[in-house]
């Protein structure tokens, strides 16, 4: 991949429509990358691209596969796309939309691509996947579905999406989807409707120092996020004491079983936030810290990038600024201006108390998009102890080679098969990565992973089963 455009995964199938709402994730797991697109924008040329990298390395090679942008054949196109990964799929949401009718108006439905991502990342001739659609609440369509990402680590095999009525001048409503099971599993669609004991109101655009003002669009949801036990969600609303465009930050606590929702609004008595995403900065398991970045303008301030960190008491800080905004966004010839669709954030995994972020500003000329690392603290705080009680049905354990320079093994036996979690913890004891998280088999096991993408220095590799330690080790990488 020499040159980075889109126009490069998709050579192959000859396409000539329009390419356009890139959208790429990590795979922590897999230590990979895919990334999806757009194509076209009629029923007859839509396609979704799906790609899938080799290594990561992202200048490798691709596995790239067209999915059709109109898979009811009901002659609509695909737009608006969000991505999640699982374990062990990905999912793709879009809204399906009449020929040559605006996002509002032509709204048809929205639908939920289910994916084998190991078919993806294995280069087969097809894509192993599923296809969810008329998922209506009574006679509504439930539109602009947002599937909810892992906060610390991959889930699964169950997947988690949220919607709200992001029309509705003030509402309470907020939609709870689940796929139950991975494909060819008697998985199902099931959908909770929840509602929030503080209302969210429809978004009004931002402001500018010129006259012209952006456009917040509509209340839709746009990132959401989930631990064990709690869901945390982001979408525009309006601060009803100041009718400012504000960020709705939502919680669903207990969403496996008996889920409450809740809410506030993160606001400015001056400035229009607008387009806000959410990610963890939280080391130990359900812990709800977090940043919530957004874009946001005022009569008095050029379009820029600021956040809001929420810390582990859920007590939240003033504004940050990200990247300030240089001049007015002045780029249509009408009143309203583009200020997103989206707005990109994603927890670095290798130390995770800081985000990137990648959010629109105003510069001279136009707009540009704005690529940051946010830190919530300097080195990430060592994880909360966990009771060093070594469980009897654990034998012994050995990491070879030790040190090591890229590939690790770690051969351990256990007296009894055990539900175990493999974590890998830098020098300072923040969390790198959750190497391994299922069950174990009694006898004899082997664990081996890539640590090339490790620094020089010293690591801890640890087994836990039901918080309890079964073995601690050192690791040096060289």
């Amino acid at each position: 991949m020499d040159t980075g455009f889109l126009q490069d995964f998709v050579v192959q199938f000859n396409v000539t429509a329009s390419r356009y709402d890139p959208k790429m994730i990590y795979d922590p797991n897999e230590d990979k990358f895919i990334l999806t697109f757009l194509v076209g924008t009629n029923h007859v040329n839509s396609k979704i691209a799906v790609c899938f990298s080799t290594s990561n390395n992202p200048m490798d090679d691709w596995n790239v596969y067209l999915l059709p942008g109109d898979p009811l054949l009901s002659d609509h196109w695909t737009d608006y796309p969000a991505i999640a990964l699982s374990e062990g799929e990905f999912f793709v949401t879009g809204n399906l939309l009449a020929d040559n009718q605006s996002w509002q108006t032509g709204f048809f439905q929205s639908i939920i691509w289910q994916i084998d991502k190991h078919s993806g990342y294995g280069g087969n001739d097809s894509l192993t996947m599923q296809l969810w659609s008329d998922i209506y609440d009574d006679s509504i369509k439930v539109r602009n579905i947002h599937p909810v990402r892992g906060a610390r680590k991959l889930y699964g095999p169950n997947q988690y999406f949220l919607s709200n009525k992001n029309f509705s001048a003030e509402s309470d409503t907020v939609y709870l989807i689940e796929i139950t099971n991975k494909m060819s599993s008697s998985e199902q669609l099931k959908q909770t409707l929840l509602s929030t004991p503080d209302h969210y109101f429809m978004s009004p655009s931002g402001r500018q120092s010129i006259a012209k003002l952006l456009a917040t669009n509509d209340s839709r949801m746009l990132g959401a996020i989930r631990d064990d036990s709690w869901i945390q969600y982001v979408h525009n609303s309006m601060d009803t004491a100041t009718g400012n465009a504000a960020v709705y930050h939502g919680t669903i606590d207990n969403f496996e079983s008996t889920p409450v929702a809740s809410g506030v609004i993160l606001s400015d008595s001056i400035k229009d936030y607008g387009y806000p995403n959410i990610a963890s900065t939280g080391i130990d398991p359900d812990d709800k810290e977090c940043v919530i970045a957004f874009n946001y303008t005022s009569p008095i301030d050029s379009a820029g990038v600021g956040c809001y960190y929420m810390d582990t008491n859920e007590v939240y800080s003033d504004f940050n600024l990200i990247k300030l905004g240089e001049a007015p966004i002045n780029t249509f010839v009408d009143s309203l201006d583009r200020w997103g669709d989206y707005f990109a954030i994603q927890r670095q995994y290798d130390s995770p108390c800081k985000v990137w972020t990648a959010g629109m500003y105003g510069k001279q000329g136009g707009n540009g998009t704005w690529i940051g690392r946010v830190a919530v603290e300097e080195a990430c705080r060592i994880p909360v102890p966990i009771e060093d009680t070594l469980n009897p049905a654990f034998i012994n354990g050995a990491i070879f080679p030790n040190p090591s320079v890229d590939w690790i093994t770690f051969d351990f036996e256990l007296d009894e098969s055990l539900f175990i979690k493999v974590e890998l913890f830098d020098a300072k004891g923040g969390l790198i990565k959750v190497l391994y998280e299922d069950v174990a088999l009694q006898g004899e096991n082997r664990l081996t992973f890539n640590g090339f993408y490790l620094n020089q220095g010293m690591y801890i590799l640890r087994i836990l089963n039901n918080d309890k330690v079964l073995f601690t080790e050192k690791l040096v990488k060289q």
